[in-house]
């Protein structure tokens, strides 16, 4: 949070027109377009105002229905999930910052970890590493892809299609949701919101 407040208060940028200023390229086929075709959106359910939800590869661990947050400014992880991935209290690093959600309060935050995420079939997966904050409260997912994996792995969320795609080093990768998954998370949080 502090890093990203003083991003914001750091000099204007200049010259962003200037090609020559261009980072290097992540990979080979970095210029691949990623578009989505109405082909892709076969086998949805139309219309439709799910949560887009997805599964990933996390820290070795196939973990189903994590949400995908644009709004989200941080990734999180819930402490159940992290028990059942395996891993032990000691390797959380201290969080100093409060995380809010919608309800107001602060929810209890645990610690913070680095994990690699996977995304995607072979061959067209792309992983990095990437930090969760572990909170211990009841959420209805088992975690959620916020905005610094999605920038990280330059994931493209598209709601109509159901899905997210990003670049690999084979290509274009691609991750549907899951419509009963995220019908599963909303009903979960409907009962534990009475």
């Amino acid at each position: 949070m502090k890093n990203y407040a003083h991003e914001v208060r750091g000099p204007i940028l200049t010259n962003i027109y200037n090609l020559s200023e261009r980072p290097p390229k992540y990979f080979k086929r970095e210029s691949a377009d990623v578009n989505f075709r109405e082909a892709d959106a076969r086998h949805m359910h139309h219309p439709h105002n799910d949560a887009l939800v997805v599964n990933a590869l996390i820290g070795g661990t196939n973990v189903y229905q994590m949400l995908v947050d644009n709004g989200s400014s941080v990734n999180i992880l819930a402490y159940s999930t992290y028990q059942k991935i395996g891993l032990v209290d000691n390797e959380l690093l201290p969080f100093y910052n409060d995380v809010y959600g919608f309800t107001g309060p602060p929810v209890l935050v645990v610690g913070r970890i680095k994990l690699p995420v996977t995304l995607g079939e072979e061959p067209w997966t792309a992983t990095r590493i990437t930090e969760f904050v572990v909170v211990n409260e009841d959420i209805s997912y088992n975690g959620i892809i916020g905005r610094p994996l999605l920038r990280e792995m330059r994931i493209i969320t598209f709601i109509h299609h159901f899905s997210i795609k990003f670049p690999t080093p084979n290509g274009i990768g691609w991750v549907k949701g899951c419509h009963v998954d995220s019908r599963e998370c909303y009903n979960r949080a409907l009962h534990m919101a009475m």
